[in-house]
């Protein structure tokens, strides 16, 4: 075929993806959250969440109809309560233990707990999100078994711990799949075909630059207190760690440091893309064109728009609560806090969390087919209650 007629050719069949997010109104529903959710003690924080979530599904296009998210505050207030409970039976006695001399055993059951809960609540968050999301009248669901999910993940979790974190790219990329490889549209399956392969150079340069500098600083503290960790309280001690041997380590642990912050938010960039471009939905493929570039430059733009405004903020209360005395001034320090993480969280939204789904919407596309003539409705049962562990500790939103 010649590049003539190969120009000519047209596009692949797809659906279209569009989106009409707006920074200023998702801004201005994160502010008032924010303020109802400081004046109830975090109680509306769960109807806050489901705000939100509804605001950026309905203004999610696909093929010119919305996304529906149909979950509710109280099934995230009622998952939550349920989860809280399990955590202070788990955790309580855990620490009593703790108290009574037996810290280093209170350490490890605390670890070994994290270690189950986590998988169990990106578990049950995963369920619950996609059975409240909905296109078209159809339900989405994520019906995979626990069993085998749980006790593979919590394998590899502690092998990820044993081995310092050289596997842990396969702990993620198998999480992934078993997610994706479990989820339904309607009654199409999905299917991802996510490898290590595509993710695993940048994760292990990330590892080389943080580990490397890390135990080359640990040996040079070793060697200069002789593995006695206490004399680090001595002067002559603190002398030799001050030498060009030692003073090197630590420049090098620190770069060290930077660089593998770098490489390691180019690598989770790098497993979003991976991730939406593994999918498949029946005929439909998913890619994605997010690049590391642009998360730089929205989370720069993010991190300068919320630090100067916020900055900005607190010393002009600052100097109106010193210009004025008796009661206004200290009504000033007690709305200063509020005042401060409202405008925050507002910022927030409106700085990153809506360029950032905005430019991962606009990158993403849908290419292929999707014969939604032969996609029935879901026939998954569908949760009571919200996300719960994940819920309860605040996990992302």
């Amino acid at each position: 075929m010649s590049l003539d007629v190969a120009d000519s050719l047209p596009p692949p069949p797809g659906l279209a993806l569009h989106h009409t997010i707006r920074g200023g109104a998702l801004g201005w529903i994160a502010f008032r959250n924010s303020l109802l959710t400081l004046l109830t003690l975090g109680v509306w924080s769960f109807w806050a969440k489901t705000r939100i979530r509804r605001y950026l599904w309905a203004n999610i296009q696909i093929d010119g109809d919305p996304l529906h998210y149909t979950g509710t505050g109280f099934e995230l207030f009622k998952g939550a309560f349920i989860a809280l409970l399990v955590l202070m039976a788990v955790f309580i006695p855990v620490n009593i233990l703790g108290s009574a001399g037996h810290p280093w055993l209170a350490s490890g059951l605390q670890l070994g707990l994290i270690l189950m809960l986590t998988p169990l609540g990106m578990f049950f968050a995963r369920r619950y999100r996609l059975s409240r999301t909905e296109w078209r009248g159809i339900r989405a669901a994520f019906s995979g078994p626990l069993k085998p999910f749980f006790w593979q993940s919590l394998g590899l979790g502690l092998l990820s711990i044993i081995t310092l974190g050289l596997t842990e790219p396969y702990r993620q990329v198998y999480m992934e799949r078993y997610f994706w490889n479990h989820s339904f549209f309607g009654t199409q399956r999905f299917s991802s075909d996510l490898t290590v392969s595509t993710i695993g150079k940048v994760y292990y340069l990330a590892w080389v630059f943080f580990f490397v500098p890390t135990a080359s600083l640990i040996w040079s503290i070793w060697t200069a207190t002789q593995g006695n960790l206490n004399l680090l309280t001595d002067e002559n001690q603190m002398a030799s760690l001050a030498t060009a041997r030692n003073g090197g380590a630590l420049i090098g642990f620190f770069v060290g440091t930077m660089l593998s912050v770098i490489t390691y938010l180019i690598y989770r960039v790098r497993l979003l893309r991976a991730v939406l471009s593994s999918l498949r939905l029946g005929g439909l493929r998913v890619s994605s064109e997010f690049t590391v570039g642009r998360a730089v430059i929205i989370a720069l733009g993010a991190g300068f728009m919320i630090l100067v405004p916020g900055g900005m903020l607190i010393i002009a209360i600052s100097m109106l609560a010193k210009a004025v005395s008796g009661g206004v001034a200290v009504l000033g320090v007690i709305l200063t806090p509020f005042l401060t993480l409202a405008v925050g969280s507002a910022l927030w939204a409106r700085f990153w969390t809506a360029p950032f789904t905005s430019a991962l919407v606009t990158t993403t596309h849908l290419t292929g087919t999707l014969e939604l003539e032969g996609i029935g409705q879901s026939t998954a049962p569908t949760p009571g209650r919200g996300e719960g562990l994940l819920s309860a500790v605040d996990f992302g939103a």
